[in-house]
């Protein structure tokens, strides 16, 4: 799983676009606004009484085109019903607090959303085929075609202008599709509720005219400008007039004029749009009373209320109105437009400015309180020129780098033409280079120390117009070690590509190659051969790529006679080619693209091939997916830990991978690289930072972990999203903690971040310790404490990490789980404990609990919900459905182990098969963390659900084991190493039984080469150290499979598990006293720790054949004397063997049995023991000894509290196998050892009982 932090750098202007585009969230209340440049800022709305305030927050990044429209869309809230049309292409999602805010780009596709579906419309250029359009329904998360609605030539004739989802008059239960076209025609589709709707078909037929309704409403001979709807009235806004019509019938219910309220005007302005400031929720039998706002180019805005009450009688009337902008004037251009949110009007300014001769907007927002009907004067006007400062100032502790004054702004100095972030090699980033609308180049390098900026920044100066492209290349030093090592390449509206000197900031050439802007520079990649790995590429506004050499300083080829200008192009060093692709918009009027390819030859420079059409496209693509992959493996084995971004000009981002942090700084191999590592994680720690949150820690940071505040960078945070796609806080302290306040997922990978970094900065010097534990202590725990008001990392986010390849990052993660899980339980699985929590944080995607009738079967619908929806944490880490699945079957499992009171009784019950089947499954991400901790609550969780399933499990988990070894992958072995260390001996814990039963089969089902031999003899190893009583009722079984693992008769088994066999066997004798093994006759024997009195026995092996060669019998004599609190019978269920001991030579064998305080002598000559080694006939003791009580031995306390219980529940019918009571009350301490002249000693804990002559 990836995990990537984002810094944002930001410039000392604010983004400069026009506002193209404006949505808002009414819960929590948010705007956004969509930039021509493809941004997307989104705006905090604070409607406190008197005080209202909107601050930005967050820029979202992801497009390169102008935004065309946005929508706020509700995927699964299927009861409600989205009317806003976004014209755009692309969807991409962001997630806050449950709600997805849809935006798209490019002009082409208009799109809009109905319950859990979106509608996505596709037209063709007006200047072609302007009538044929596709009305689609698309998945918002798959982007799969879901239905096609329509597809073919609009009947109406004109091109498609607005699109919204309607319900039927008649049948309220039927959605229609109205389009449309700029008359002001209507096209009432009808949407199937069929589930098998993803075949397109062609509408615009005789056959389906007739499920379609055509309406005519072009009496007003106007092209239509705006569209809005509010129940069954309909607003066509036309550039004069606004006519009113009835959704049923068709029939004009008003009309308003526009001249009659000055509102429109030919020379000064014009209208621009109008809408209803409600919804229809309060229309009610054709009764209702609403207001309509309409706007011109100035700015200036009408309410009207239209009211009705009846279906004949409307009335429209002018409330109140809105002043044009202030700044309104013939000679400026801006644009405006309104949206409301709650009881306010907002209006979205850009005005135009110039700035060193390129054309710049400033975007505002303007906002109105609405009471009783009548708009007050602005209460809030918000300009991001004027704010950028105090964002800005005083961010981590320094000075302000940005102006505050608004002619500062504007100056050509101070406005950011582009950007680029230069790195010096793979572990560190060395400098942000900004290029200014006035021509200069602003160097800003990073210290170790993050010095003063008197030393860190150079200003480069030789251009004469704006710097419009920068690139940095590092060439191959020469034998003479002249000439520089890292080169800057800056292109120029001037025309002039010149070359700089980075670490010296030196001029070294001017190249005058091009006869207009230079727009674009490419350098060559690492994987080019030489000397094409020291050249670049240039490509200006004639049509006209140069390659240029770093080494030579000169263009040593020119690549002219583009067509159009090269919009796209593939550079293939070690093929030695150039491809160019030209687009054409309008070509003729049969097609509205056209495309051209020129393929040419690097080493002579001719031009190879020119390819138009479909084939050009086609071979493009071919050409560039060639050139990423051996870029992409190039890349992928570097594993640069930070990657640089600039989305848009002035913005630069650093992406903190953090596998390839830890990666890097793990493998320290001398001094210089232990000395850049511990850099790099410092230079990574001191910019991801939350500084000023926390004075004492971070004065700790400074002074023992060197980090250093960024003072002199502006710098904020981010997170990382899908291809590309990324969302920067603005600077400031608010818009960050906004980030951690809004999104868990945010919060889970930035604090396992630091705490990762300072564990691995702890690894390579312990002098950092104490303050890497306060950083630990802060991200995990106190921060969550002082600002409460954040949300706690996600559980499943956190969880995806716990199997990850850095032993750092998954102690992070877990620690993390820990702190934050009785915080943050999703809300499905709480119990009433958890809502009394006084920091209880519910997941934003969870609904409220209810009363649940099957509260089983709902925890299982919550497991597996995550494959009908993508869940966003997902895309933060590149995972799928089934990580999303696994993760939540593993958190439940977890709370269910660890917080069962704080989660539902029925939890475990719910869980345990779904764990069990991960397990089993072997994911490489998973199966080892649902192992342990399904290990780790076997005794007190899982053992009552699984019941007599587990030989079962125990069978299945072997088999893995069996099949893993066969891959010589490291997560497979990982994964055994898991199963058989961890999963098996708590299996075998909780039932020894299933567990010997299952081993011995495996004897005779599996190869003797098989690892599984191996695997349950450490299994058994494992369970001697931890629990060896549950072993003491099987110890023949036990003994019997450790010497049929070391049977000389199966070499290949032998040789396999001989090792770990005598290990299991040594440590089976060290443990129970009643099993002996004597080294010089290499006899083997066992006695039964529990069993009835009658049948007791003892078992002697001969350890060359591995076979069973005699058996002793050690029942109870006649007249045993009775030292219980009741009497025992012959089958009573009770310690029989308590301790055995060979003789010095072998021959002789003793045993004492605590029932009956008994010592067994059998005395047996060599010859014996060879003549009757077949016969397995019981064999009686030669001798018998009373050992009488000690002291401290109380029949009626000790031996009754320890057997009594037993006996008395034989004696009522309740005898039951190998009482469990029996077993953990054995007592393994007694030993026998042998002195000189046939005496033996009796020791209990070490302590001497007796010495008996035998």
């Amino acid at each position: 799983m990836k995990c990537k932090s984002l810094a944002c750098i930001w410039s000392p202007s604010p983004p400069l676009h026009r506002v193209t585009a404006a949505a808002v969230l009414h819960q929590p209340p948010t705007l956004y606004t969509g930039g021509s440049d493809g941004s997307i800022t989104c705006w905090n709305f604070d409607s406190a009484p008197g005080k209202p305030e909107l601050i930005p927050i967050a820029l979202l990044c992801g497009h390169s085109a102008p935004i065309a429209d946005l929508a706020i869309c509700f995927p699964f809230e299927t009861s409600e019903k989205h009317q806003n049309v976004v014209n755009c292409g692309a969807l991409i999602s962001m997630c806050m607090d449950g709600v997805y805010v849809c935006v798209a780009c490019s002009t082409k596709h208009p799109v809009d959303m109905v319950e859990e579906y979106d509608f996505l419309v596709n037209r063709e250029s007006e200047d072609s085929d302007s009538s044929r359009c596709a009305v689609l329904i698309y998945d918002s998360f798959t982007l799969s075609v879901v239905q096609t609605v329509f597809s073919g030539n609009l009947p109406t004739g004109g091109p498609l202008k607005f699109m919204e989802v309607v319900l039927d008059v008649e049948d309220v239960e039927k959605q229609l599709v109205m389009i449309v076209d700029c008359f002001g025609k209507l096209l009432y589709v009808p949407v199937r509720i069929d589930s098998d709707s993803k075949v397109q078909n062609d509408f615009a037929t005789k056959g389906n005219s007739s499920i379609m309704e055509l309406r005519d409403y072009t009496d007003e001979k106007e092209s239509l400008v705006a569209f809005s709807m509010f129940g069954h009235v309909l607003a066509f806004v036309y550039s004069t007039q606004c006519t009113f019509r009835d959704a049923g019938n068709g029939n004009v219910v008003g009309k308003i004029l526009f001249s009659d309220y000055n509102l429109c005007s030919e020379d000064k302005s014009y209208i621009k749009g109008g809408f209803f400031l409600h919804n229809h929720a309060g229309i009610s039998n054709n009764s209702f009373v609403t207001e309509f706002l309409a706007w011109d180019s100035s700015g200036a805005a009408i309410v009207y209320r239209l009211s009705s009450s009846s279906s004949d009688t409307y009335q429209c009337d002018a409330v109140c109105s809105i002043s044009p902008s202030s700044s309104n004037s013939l000679d400026i251009v801006q644009s405006f437009s309104f949206i409301s949110l709650k009881n306010y009007l907002l209006r979205t300014e850009s005005v135009c400015f110039s700035v060193e001769e390129h054309v710049s907007w400033r975007p505002s927002v303007s906002m109105w309180l609405l009471q009783k009907s009548q708009f007050e004067c602005i209460v809030k006007e918000v300009n991001l020129f004027d704010i950028w400062g105090k964002l800005s100032s005083g961010i981590h502790g320094g000075e302000s780098l940005i102006s505050s004054s608004k002619d500062a702004a504007f100056e050509g100095s101070r406005l950011v033409s582009s950007s680029i972030v230069v790195s010096k090699n793979s572990l560190s980033v060395y400098a942000v280079v900004y290029g200014f609308f006035n021509g200069d180049i602003e160097l800003l390098r990073f210290h170790s120390s993050f010095a003063a900026p008197d030393s860190s920044k150079q200003r480069l100066c030789g251009h004469k117009g704006a710097v419009l492209c920068l690139a940095s290349q590092i060439t191959i030093p020469e034998p003479s070690g002249s000439g520089a090592n890292h080169v800057l390449i800056s292109g120029s509206k001037d025309c002039v590509v010149r070359l700089w000197d980075i670490d010296s900031g030196n001029p070294l050439a001017a190249l005058h190659h091009h006869v207009g802007p230079v727009r674009r520079i490419i350098v060559s990649s690492s994987e080019c051969d030489f000397p094409w790995r020291d050249c670049f590429l240039t490509v200006g506004d004639d049509s006209c790529v140069a390659l240029a050499s770093l080494r030579t300083l000169t263009v040593e080829r020119l690549f002219p006679g583009h067509l159009y200008y090269p919009s796209e192009i593939s550079w293939d060093g070690r093929r030695g080619y150039v491809a160019c692709l030209c687009r054409r918009i309008r070509y003729d009027k049969l097609d509205n693209s056209q495309d051209v390819l020129y393929i040419w030859d690097v080493k002579s420079g001719a031009r190879e091939r020119v390819l138009y059409g479909a084939s050009a496209q086609s071979t493009f693509d071919h050409l560039v997916k060639a050139t990423i992959n051996e870029d992409t493996a190039a890349i992928r084995r570097r594993k640069q830990p930070i990657k640089s971004f600039s989305p848009f000009p002035g913005v630069s981002t650093l992406c903190f991978d953090l596998n390839n942090l830890i990666s890097a700084a793990s493998f320290v191999d001398d001094g210089d690289h232990y000395h850049e590592s511990e850099f790099m994680l410092q230079f990574s720690l001191s910019l991801l930072h939350l500084w000023n949150v926390d004075a004492e820690l971070d004065n700790l940071l400074i002074t023992e972990m060197k980090l250093k505040p960024p003072k002199f960078f502006v710098i904020s945070s981010g997170v990382m999203g899908n291809n590309g796609s990324m969302t920067l806080a603005l600077p400031g302290s608010y818009p960050m903690l906004e980030l951690w306040k809004l999104s868990s997922e945010y919060s889970a990978l930035r604090s396992l971040t630091m705490i990762s970094l300072a564990q691995q900065l702890i690894a390579l010097s312990h002098s950092f310790s104490s303050a890497s534990s306060a950083l630990a202590a802060f991200y995990t725990r106190k921060f969550l404490e002082k600002i409460p008001d954040i949300k706690p990392p996600h559980l499943q986010l956190l969880v995806s990490f716990w199997q990850s390849e850095f032993e750092h990052v998954r102690l992070a993660a877990r620690s993390l789980f820990h702190c934050s899980a009785s915080w943050s339980i999703p809300r499905l699985l709480c119990s009433s404990n958890a809502y009394r929590h006084a920091n209880f944080h519910a997941y934003p995607d969870e609904e409220a609990l209810e009363d649940s009738i099957d509260e089983e079967s709902e925890i299982t619908s919550w497991l597996l919900d995550s494959y009908q929806k993508q869940e966003d944490w997902i895309s933060c880490i590149g995972g799928t459905c089934q990580d999303a699945m696994a993760s939540r079957i593993i958190v439940a499992a977890a709370l269910a182990v660890w917080y069962p009171s704080l989660v539902k009784s029925g939890l475990s019950a719910a869980v345990i098969h779904p764990l069990v089947e991960l397990v089993v499954a072997m994911n490489e991400k998973y199966s080892a963390a649902a192992a342990e901790i399904l290990a780790e609550g076997m005794e007190n969780t899982w053992k009552a659900c699984l019941d007599s399933g587990i030989p079962r499990l125990i069978a299945d988990v072997l088999f893995q084991v069996d099949v893993s070894s066969k891959k010589n992958s490291a997560a497979s072995f990982n994964m055994k190493e898991t199963l058989v260390g961890i999963l098996l001996p708590s299996l075998a814990m909780a039932d020894s039984s299933g567990f010997l039963h299952v081993i011995e089969r495996q004897i005779w089902s599996t190869a003797s080469d098989s690892p599984v031999h191996e695997a349950s003899l450490v299994t058994l190893i494992r369970v001697l150290h931890g629990s060896p009583r549950n072993l003491s009722p099987h110890l023949d079984k036990v003994i019997t499979f450790i010497l049929q693992t070391m049977d000389p008769s199966n070499s290949t088994m032998r040789k396999g598990c001989l090792q770990f066999a005598m290990t299991a066997l040594k440590e089976v004798v060290r443990v129970f006293p009643m099993v002996a093994l004597n080294d010089a006759s290499s006899r083997l024997a066992v006695g039964d720790a529990i069993g009835e009195v009658n049948t007791a026995s003892i078992r002697v092996y001969d350890m060359h054949s591995m076979s069973k060669i005699k058996v002793l019998d050690a029942s109870g004599p006649p007249g045993l004397p009775s030292l219980l609190g009741s009497s025992i019978d012959d089958s009573t269920i009770t310690t029989a063997i308590s301790a055995l001991s060979f003789s010095p030579d072998g021959e002789g064998l003793v045993a004492f049995s605590e029932n009956g305080l008994m010592i067994r002598w059998w005395s047996l000559g060599s010859v014996w023991w060879e003549k009757l080694s077949r016969n397995l006939v019981p064999v009686h003791c030669t001798k018998l000894i009373f050992v009488p009580p000690w002291e401290g031995f109380s029949p009626s306390s000790t031996r009754s509290s320890i057997m009594a219980s037993p006996v008395a529940a034989a004696a009522n019918g309740k005898k039951a196998a190998y009482s469990n009571e029996v077993v953990q009350n054995l007592d393994l301490s007694y030993r026998l050892q042998w002195l000189e002249q046939r005496k033996v000693r009796l020791l209990q804990h070490g302590r001497e009982l007796s010495i008996f002559q035998l």
